[in-house]
């Protein structure tokens, strides 16, 4: 008999470390956080966190965070495939002012796809430093904005900054991206792809600096939209070195410094289906071999500076 109890204790102690060894908690691929929420929390819809950060942590890649409701729920860093979907609420944030704001900051890699749904942000007159803005990507893959609101971030290169280093697509839909920068480049939305690099752009219902000075490549598509009381220009496609190219399509450019603006030899546009109208210095303006393109039914009237002139036509196919 004390053979046999011998035998049951080295068994015993065989497997003990096995048993004290639980698995780490598995990542889930739908999180939520709630203006009641607690980061101390596992995320699921019965016991949601409070910040979109403490959920990204416990979200898989290609997952999804959904706002259970309204609040405040800060800033994130992302570097996988991830939706934030706050559609049937409102995710909000908030800058208290101050030199720094980046308050989505992405960083993914080729092919990955981050969603950002019915978010608001208000920078509060932040001025920010160089490169900053409110939505930062510097990464690669496809950025989707949908419903999707950015305000007075007065600084830096404003409310979104697409800055890719790989191949990449920004897609922005049904969003209102308002008051943002102040003079140069500061803008709603900055594009300027890295040396060599393509980005595509498709845009909605906002301001547009479309930068090739970097050496990346653009083509964008701004259709169906109104683009009016912008701090500086309307829309603007600027290079020295590389490609921009940018098709505008049934849009309303109005109460602009400038409204069309096209600089460098390697910089134009093509106009369809717009009215210019209203903008302070110039409708149409083009700088160092820039071109502005007109498919012949635009209407360009009534800028209190001057109109100004498409550099040629274009011809519909």
């Amino acid at each position: 008999m004390r053979k046999i109890i011998q035998w049951m204790l080295v068994i015993g102690l065989a497997f003990a470390p096995v048993l004290s060894s639980a698995p780490a908690e598995a990542a889930l691929s739908h999180t939520w956080v709630a203006s009641t929420g607690s980061d101390s929390n596992n995320c699921d819809r019965p016991t949601p966190c409070a910040t979109f950060s403490g959920a990204y942590g416990k979200t898989a890649a290609e997952g999804e965070i959904t706002c259970v409701d309204s609040g405040n729920y800060g800033g994130i860093t992302i570097t996988t495939s991830i939706t934030i979907n706050c559609e049937n609420a409102i995710g909000s944030d908030t800058v208290s002012g101050g030199n720094s704001f980046n308050i989505f900051n992405i960083t993914t890699p080729a092919g990955a796809a981050v969603v950002l749904r019915g978010l608001d942000f208000n920078a509060l007159g932040a001025a920010g430093s160089s490169g900053q803005a409110v939505i930062m990507f510097n990464g690669a893959g496809v950025l989707h904005l949908h419903k999707v609101r950015i305000s007075y971030a007065l600084g830096g290169a404003g409310g979104i900054f697409f800055n890719p280093n790989g191949a990449a697509t920004l897609d922005i839909s049904d969003s209102y991206i308002t008051d943002n920068g102040t003079s140069g480049t500061g803008a709603g939305i900055y594009v300027k792809p890295a040396s060599g690099i393509q980005a595509y752009v498709s845009i909605n219902r906002t301001q547009i600096v479309a930068d090739g000075n970097q050496g990346g490549i653009i083509n964008g598509t701004i259709s169906d939209s109104v683009v009016s009381g912008n701090i500086e220009n309307g829309i603007t496609a600027s290079t020295t070195s590389s490609n921009v190219l940018l098709l505008i399509d049934q849009t309303k450019v109005s109460g602009n410094i400038h409204g069309l603006v096209a600089g460098g030899s390697t910089a134009a546009m093509m106009v369809r289906n717009t009215t210019v109208t209203g903008n302070t210095a110039a409708g149409l303006f083009t700088v160092n071999g820039g071109a502005l393109y007109s498919y012949g039914n635009n209407s360009v009237d009534g800028n209190n500076g001057n109109n100004g002139a498409f550099t040629g036509p274009a011809t519909l196919k």
